[in-house]
């Protein structure tokens, strides 16, 4: 048997080398993409949960709300290398295989993206997803999300060119979900305020989970306001999360604790929304007649090569929702 230590390095795999902007482009795109932490579709007023738990987004006329949307794993450590490369559910396989290829922020910024990532949720990037591009910043301090939205804001605010954010929100990362959002969000009470979810209610779990969700739809509702403003660019944005999240159901709690095939529907059916601005209509349209299709994070790499406009061979149409 040979040692772990003697086997050589695995090859590193270059995709969209050829990448770049296709003849079309002929205006400036902002995207944001925003990854979200332990939402659940289930717990959305947009996909039909009974307390409105998306009071701004609904507000918004070209949103576009997947609502069977599945993630490639129930863990962070999985979903998020899963989704920002051209692996799949079925061929991505170990936590470690984004490490050795090129993803999706890679390949934006070769095409001429102004490429970010701004981080909350502890830690660096996962699956060094980030690795490679020049403009990275971290909010891991113990602050909320909310506290990364002068930067975003400012970048949208005075971009002169193309410009992709990814950002990794803290979202309603467990167990302390009451600690995820300001106190005047706080709308549905009593809350759990042990880290030991079982020696609570249910519905105080419930309640501070889903006042965490409020405060995301908040967060993005502000990303959205602040893309509107920019006149000068084609502008949009990707609300997904990473995986799903248990709140007792079954004496579950939290994700990760059983195998994908094993694990319930709550940790592995997602939100998943897109808003687009002036400039993605034709785009709307598109992705609105496949709003309720069986969905996955399969889709997202290439639907994002569609919707930035980038061109290259490793493009897979049929995994671009957008073609369906």
């Amino acid at each position: 048997m040979v040692s772990e230590t003697l086997k050589p390095a695995p090859h590193f795999v270059n995709v969209g080398l050829d990448a770049r902007l296709k003849p079309t482009h002929t205006q400036p795109k902002i995207f944001v993409l925003v990854i979200g932490e332990s939402a659940r579709a289930a717990n959305f007023s947009l996909n039909g949960y009974v307390r409105d738990t998306n009071p701004y987004m609904a507000k918004l006329d070209t949103l576009v709300n997947f609502t069977n949307f599945y993630s490639c794993g129930v863990i962070t450590a999985i979903s998020i290398p899963c989704m920002l490369t051209n692996y799949t559910h079925q061929t991505y396989k170990s936590r470690n295989q984004s490490l050795y290829i090129d993803n999706i922020l890679d390949i934006a910024q070769r095409a001429g993206y102004q490429t970010y990532w701004i981080s909350n949720n502890g830690g660096g990037c996962m699956g060094d997803v980030c690795a490679r591009i020049g403009n990275v910043s971290y909010y891991n301090d113990g602050r909320l999300d909310g506290a990364m939205l002068p930067e975003i804001e400012g970048l949208i605010k005075n971009a002169k060119r193309d410009l992709f954010i990814v950002v990794n929100l803290h979202g309603s990362h467990g167990a302390s979900y009451y600690e995820r959002y300001p106190k005047d969000f706080e709308i549905f009470s009593p809350v759990c305020r042990d880290k030991e979810l079982q020696k609570c209610s249910h519905q105080s779990i419930v309640n501070a989970y889903d006042n965490s969700l409020v405060y995301t739809d908040y967060f993005l509702y502000q990303i959205v306001l602040a893309l509107d403003k920019n006149k000068k660019s084609s502008v949009g944005m990707w609300y997904l999360s990473d995986h799903g999240e248990s709140l007792g159901e079954y004496g579950q709690y939290m994700h990760g604790g059983l195998p994908y095939a094993l694990s319930p529907d709550v940790q592995k059916h997602i939100p998943s929304m897109i808003w687009l601005g002036r400039g993605f209509e034709k785009d709307y349209k598109k992705l609105l007649a496949n709003k309720d299709k069986p969905l996955n994070q399969d889709y997202l790499f290439d639907t994002l090569l569609d919707l930035l406009d980038i061109q290259t061979k490793d493009y897979q149409k049929e995994l671009d929702i957008a073609n369906q």
